[in-house]
């Protein structure tokens, strides 16, 4: 070996090969807030098309129940149940007349908050929809 050979690295059991480091730092990085803030606006988002399944996916595909994202998809799980509720007794009572009342309501409220939830949480404010009922906790 030549002096002036300067690609020669004593090995050392302390040093660790650079890519498996950025490799394990990168597999352990958060998601960015502004990440999460898109991924609540999408959730509440999903609402308006009646896709309930995208708040059950996210609810339960966090592993900690208690954070930012995991709160949204459930309130918006929430809201989407009582909605298809509503839908429901709504259709029942049609044969009755009663129900036809109700389909331009939950017609406005089907597009209306989730729209407004979507808003809402871009700002960055915690939405909680008024007069559901809580099934998932």
């Amino acid at each position: 070996m030549s002096t002036h050979d300067t690609s020669y690295k004593p090995h050392s059991a302390a040093a660790a090969p650079a890519v498996p480091a950025a490799a394990a730092a990168a597999s352990t990085a958060e998601v960015s807030p502004n990440d999460v803030q898109m991924l609540i606006v999408l959730v509440h988002l999903s609402g308006v098309i009646g896709a309930f399944l995208v708040p059950l996916i996210v609810y339960f595909a966090r592993p900690v129940r208690d954070d930012v994202l995991a709160l949204a998809a459930k309130e918006a799980l929430n809201f989407q149940i009582t909605l298809a509720l509503a839908w429901l007794l709504t259709f029942a009572t049609i044969l009755v007349l009663v129900g036809l009342l109700f389909v331009p309501v939950l017609i406005v409220i089907s597009l209306g908050m989730p729209i407004w939830a979507a808003v809402l949480s871009a700002r960055g404010e915690t939405v909680r929809y008024p007069l559901i009922l809580r099934l998932v906790r």
